[in-house]
């Protein structure tokens, strides 16, 4: 049965908490506690707090938190709302770093609270649709593709910061390494084979590896032309193509079966995956937080040590 969720608190809020999560709270008739922001004007009808402390004490143990800021301050964020018991949901990347993972882990041990990070795309009926698709052909599978391209990123916001933890690598990365831990393929052999990198400030990243007889290649950051997909190949003449795979919102997608060059098309109209990330029940976050979290420190520790590799290669800060 459906737990009851009394309110929510938005802290945060960006171009990316106004149109997206507010919109999702919104229509899934969710109470709306408060909105934390710095900005002195909102011009809406919730409630306003410039500071997360006053927020905390003025919610109760039925409010969950939404951290929609930007990821440098997640975690201070989130060891204030855990330490006064309230559950959180975190936009991704969820931490900047894999000690930042393992120590609300283990915060959280014995604990009946719940800490989601917010990718979305893995709530969605296309990804419900990769994952069976997966399971029946992936030990025919001889090769993955991830492409995540995105035009720009919004000014003034912290994706135009020079580290890197603002950028694409942390940014858009976390979706792919995120899947590939999903799909139980080991992150240690992937390495970083290509980088363009702009004013000390990376732009896009190629990596490639092996799964034993699987071969995983990527390439995300930003380019002039936005792609979002995945494809699995079977040898030479066969392969399935997901389009949109990592877009998370409700929309059209398309899968594509091509076998010895006779085409299939199958169209999705897709779900909103914050819509149901919001309607999943407490019990479902606490019943399988402990994959989850590993998980997340499974990713993190490749990032950082994707990040360590990087500032290596060159003058990156």
């Amino acid at each position: 049965m459906q737990e009851k969720i009394e309110n929510y608190c938005l802290v945060g809020f960006g171009t990316h908490a106004k149109n997206k999560l507010l919109p999702s709270l919104e229509k899934t008739h969710k109470n709306i506690f408060g909105i934390v922001s710095s900005k002195n004007k909102l011009n809406l009808e919730y409630d306003h707090y410039n500071d997360l402390q006053v927020a905390l004490e003025k919610s109760n143990k039925s409010t969950i938190f939404i951290i929609a800021s930007p990821p440098k301050v997640h975690f201070r964020q989130m060891n204030k709302i855990i330490k006064a018991e309230r559950n959180i949901f975190v936009e991704k990347p969820i931490f900047t770093s894999f000690y930042q993972a393992k120590m609300i882990q283990n915060f959280l041990k014995g604990k009946n609270l719940f800490i989601v990070e917010l990718l979305m795309y893995k709530y969605t009926k296309l990804y419900e649709k990769f994952g069976k698709i997966w399971e029946k052909k992936k030990k025919m599978c001889t090769k993955i593709e991830c492409f995540f391209y995105i035009p720009s990123v919004p000014d003034g916001t912290f994706r135009n910061k020079i580290d890197l933890t603002s950028s694409p690598l942390y940014d858009i990365g976390c979706y792919i390494l995120s899947l590939l831990v999903d799909l139980k393929i080991p992150l240690e052999k992937i390495k970083i084979i290509n980088k363009t990198i702009k004013n000390n400030k990376i732009l896009s990243l190629s990596m490639s590896g092996f799964y034993n007889d699987l071969e995983i290649y990527t390439e995300f950051g930003i380019k002039k032309e936005y792609k979002n997909s995945v494809k699995l190949q079977f040898g030479k003449d066969q392969h399935i193509l997901f389009e949109k795979f990592f877009y998370g919102i409700k929309e059209k997608k398309q899968i594509l079966f091509c076998k010895r060059n006779k085409f299939k098309f199958l169209s999705i109209e897709d779900n909103n995956g914050f819509e149901k990330i919001f309607n999943c029940s407490n019990s479902f976050w606490l019943q399988n937080q402990s994959e989850r979290f590993h998980n997340i420190s499974i990713v993190n520790k490749k990032l950082s040590s994707l990040k360590t590799e990087l500032k290596l290669l060159g003058n990156i800060k």
